[in-house]
Order: C-alpha cells, then sequence, then structure tokens
C-alpha cells in the first residue's frame, strides 16, 4: 500500500514537470489548454493572434506566424517540450508533424500524408471506393475543367439537382454548396464554372438527407479512445437557415436523441477503418484527432460525409470540457507506450451540454472585426 502510494506520488511530481507547447491561438485551443493545465502541466502557446484567454492560462503566450515550422522547432529544443499539440488543420496538412519529428519531437497530430483525409476530399472518396466501403459515402464525380459538361449534366439529372459541390481543398469549413430538387440547374452549372476556375478539381456528389452528427476518436496507432457523438451547426442563421459557416456552436448529452448504440458504434467502427487502412496504405500510424462527420440517413443507415484530422471547433471545447482526465495524461500514455492499457480511465460527462459561438458582423465572408457592437 505504501509502495502504491508512493510510486503515485511520484508520477505526480513528474507530471508537474510537464510542460507543453500549444499551436494556434482560437477556441479549440482554448480549451486544450484549459485541459492540459488541468493536470498541473506548464503550457506555452503560439499563435497568429494572442487570445486573452489562452494568455491568461499559459505561462507563455507567443504572437507568431504558425506556419514558421523552424521558429516553433527553436522553441521546442529551447523549452523541451513533452509534446506538441497542433490545433488547426493547415500546419497539419502543411507537414509541421514530419518537420518536428527531424527533431524527435513529439506531436498530438498526423503527418502530412495523413492529414490528407482532410486536405483532400479527393482523397478521402477514393480511400472508400478503393477498399470496398463505396456504400458508406456518396456516389461522386470528379469535376475540373476538361470535365465533359454532358457527364456533368448527367450526373446532376441522376439526382434531380439534389447533389452537393465540394472543393477539394482546406475551406475553413465553407467551400461545401448543398442543393435540392428545387434548386435551379444553371444555379449550380454557375458555381462548378466558378469553383474550377479557384481549384484544380472538385467533388459532385449526391445529397444525403437526415441528421448530421460528427464522432471525434483520440487515436494513438492502433488504439483508440472514442468520445460521444456531438453535433454541430453550421448555418449562420437560426432554423438552419443562411450560409455555411466553420461553425455556429454544438450540442452532446450522449445519443443526440436520434441515434442507438449501435449507430455509434458503426460510426467507432468506420473510423477505426480510416486510421487502419491509412497505416496500411501509407505506412505511417495515426497519432492525434480524427474527426469523423456522419449522417443518420432517412432510412436509418450511418454514411460518411467528411473527415477532419484534428479537434473540432468548437466540438473539441464540450468534450475537453467533458472529459474526466487531463489531455497532459493522454500525451504522456502516448508518448509512453501507456496510452492502450490506460484508455479505458477515460470517460466523458454525457449530460447535455451546449456551446454557442458569437461571431462578428458580415460572418463569414466580409466579418467586421475592427469594433464590437
Amino acid at each position: 500500500m505504501l509502495y502504491k502510494v508512493a510510486k503515485y506520488i511520484r508520477y505526480k511530481t513528474i507530471e508537474l514537470l510537464m510542460k507543453y507547447l500549444v499551436v494556434g491561438s482560437g477556441a479549440r485551443e482554448h480549451a486544450i489548454v484549459s485541459s492540459l493545465i488541468k493536470g498541473n502541466n506548464e503550457v506555452h502557446c503560439i499563435g497568429d493572434t494572442i487570445n486573452i484567454n489562452i494568455n491568461k492560462l499559459c505561462t507563455l503566450h507567443i504572437k507568431h506566424n504558425i506556419s514558421d515550422f523552424e521558429y516553433i522547432s527553436t522553441l521546442c529544443i529551447k523549452y523541451k517540450y513533452h509534446s506538441v499539440i497542433i490545433g488547426p488543420e493547415k500546419p497539419l496538412a502543411d507537414g509541421i508533424v514530419d518537420y518536428l519529428h527531424q527533431f524527435e519531437i513529439h506531436c498530438v497530430g498526423p503527418s502530412r500524408i495523413l492529414a490528407k483525409i482532410e486536405s483532400s476530399k479527393i482523397y478521402t472518396r477514393r480511400l472508400f471506393y478503393e477498399n470496398c466501403m463505396y456504400h458508406l459515402v456518396p456516389k461522386v464525380l470528379i469535376v475540373n475543367k476538361n470535365t465533359d459538361i454532358v457527364n456533368i449534366l448527367s450526373f446532376i439529372e441522376q439526382y434531380n439537382n439534389a447533389v452537393v459541390v465540394k472543393c477539394d481543398g482546406l475551406c475553413s469549413g465553407k467551400g461545401v454548396y448543398v442543393y435540392d430538387d428545387d434548386s435551379s440547374l444553371n444555379i449550380i452549372l454557375s458555381k462548378i464554372n466558378e469553383l474550377t476556375d479557384k481549384y484544380d478539381e472538385l467533388l459532385l456528389e449526391e445529397r444525403f438527407y437526415g441528421n448530421e452528427f460528427s464522432l471525434i476518436s483520440i487515436v494513438n496507432n492502433d488504439s483508440f479512445i472514442h468520445t460521444p457523438p456531438i453535433l454541430d451547426f453550421k448555418r449562420l442563421e437560426n432554423d438552419d437557415k443562411g450560409p455555411n459557416t466553420g461553425s455556429m456552436g454544438c450540442i452532446m448529452d450522449g445519443t443526440l436523441g436520434f441515434l442507438s448504440g449501435d449507430d455509434i458504434k458503426k460510426a467507432e467502427i468506420v473510423n477505426e477503418f480510416v486510421v487502419n487502412s491509412m497505416a496500411s496504405i501509407e505506412n505511417k500510424s495515426y497519432n492525434g484527432f480524427l474527426y469523423g462527420s456522419f449522417m443518420k440517413t432517412a432510412d436509418g443507415d450511418i454514411k460518411v460525409i467528411e473527415y477532419n484530422c484534428r479537434l473540432g471547433d468548437p466540438e473539441g471545447i464540450l468534450l475537453l470540457n467533458s472529459m474526466n482526465v487531463s489531455l497532459g495524461d493522454i500525451c504522456v500514455w502516448m508518448n509512453n507506450n501507456t496510452f492502450e492499457q490506460n484508455r479505458h480511465l477515460v470517460e466523458f460527462d454525457k449530460s447535455f451540454q451546449i456551446c454557442k459561438y458569437l461571431v462578428p458582423r458580415g460572418y463569414p465572408e466580409q466579418a467586421i472585426r475592427e469594433k464590437l457592437d
């Protein structure tokens, strides 16, 4: 008994000395910092802006371009961080993890090639089709400037104009255009023409109808901590109206009122399939957050909408706030190869919770940030 107590005290003493660097300075990163300090860790943050709430929590908060990987690596070498947790998608897509791994710096986030699960929607669709899991995703036509207009018209007509147009790259949650059978063909074609002038390739997909939800998994190699399902609201205005945004907020309560235990299990299995398939194809293991966006369709099927390679914003706020352990504990498990044996310790408060965002006037296209009303 005395040995166990002494061992626990020693572990907590070591944990007190842990230093972490969080990359990014938004609401998601504030949630990450808040979770890390629950474990009495020292947390530094680097972001393109100074977040006043992060500034209150961090020992060091630096305003600097987070695409400057060389500068970030010098911080890591100077302060000897236990782990670097990357919040936003762009540095992940640009290869920050690959860069820092040169210096044997532990990162919570996938490598550049695995981050393609978010940075390229075409990559994601091919992953499902080439692994004979096409029944989980919509029918799709890849479109570029050279695509025959007859093929485009035929695809749109097949689904009676109920289609979705998606940009292939990163668009901060604003590159998806949804149409229904009341939509004008000319409007759809006009949007396709507009986007093919900006992007090399687009996705033209059949539209699903149903209830959307997200399921985020914390991944370490082939081991998973699945978080509860969560529902975010992308439309700007009340009653699900207005343009799509990154998100206006989210809710969670364990089941969202429309999911069964089997539905949730299916989503968890799909997340595991994605990680294991990528590991097999790319010969790289996934470490970090995997964000699966799903829909329970009108006929009860679970379908995949898209994937992200990081913690959701605002979903991460509720998830980390409801988690019974510090994110620092999980980072330690990842780094010392005890993630699998300890993951059962992680639990989430599944009582009803809500997060609602305030945004600048003119958001998302022409946000006025100079003053608050």
